[in-house]
């Protein structure tokens, strides 16, 4: 959004512009972080005994899953249209 843009928005207006960025921004920050859970999981697996598989949901539950018991793949790709 550009300058021009900013100046002519009332403040409502502003305020939703800015919340709007915000939940793009916090969805963003989820989406890397279970990325990154994915990989550790990914490259962990190898490495666990025989015949136990370990779950990215093992490894760490982050604050916005709390009182959910795992998040699927398909669950994934719906949260993030």
């Amino acid at each position: 959004m550009d300058l021009a843009t900013v100046q002519q928005m009332t403040l409502p207006l502003l305020g939703v512009a800015i919340q709007g960025w915000e939940e793009v921004e916090q969805r963003r920050t989820r989406e890397a972080w279970e990325m990154t859970r994915w990989q550790a999981c990914a490259l962990l697996q190898p490495h666990m005994s025989k015949g136990k598989k370990l779950r990215p949901s093992d490894l760490i539950r982050f604050p916005w899953e709390k009182g959910k018991k795992g998040t699927s793949w398909q669950e994934l790709k719906k949260q993030k249209r």
